[in-house]
């Protein structure tokens, strides 16, 4: 796991260790547990098609979700 997630999302880390299920809005959610999200962004090669971007879960429908970890980037 790359050190500059930002803080708030490594918090949520230590506190659930990822989640999947229904949102409020009926979609569906899947955020990674912490010891998959190496494997799962080397698995996608992430760093090779989405340089900068971190992914830490999905929709369980082929729509990933990321953090923007660019420097010049203003939001996560």
């Amino acid at each position: 796991m790359p050190k500059s997630l930002p803080s708030s999302y490594k918090d949520f880390l230590k506190f659930s260790n990822g989640i999947e299920g229904k949102a409020s809005n009926g979609s569906y959610l899947q955020l990674w547990k912490a010891e998959d999200l190496g494997k799962r962004n080397k698995d996608y090669k992430v760093e090779e098609f989405v340089p900068g971007m971190y992914l830490i879960g999905g929709d369980g429908g082929g729509e990933a979700i990321g953090v923007d970890l660019r420097k010049d980037s203003k939001t996560y």
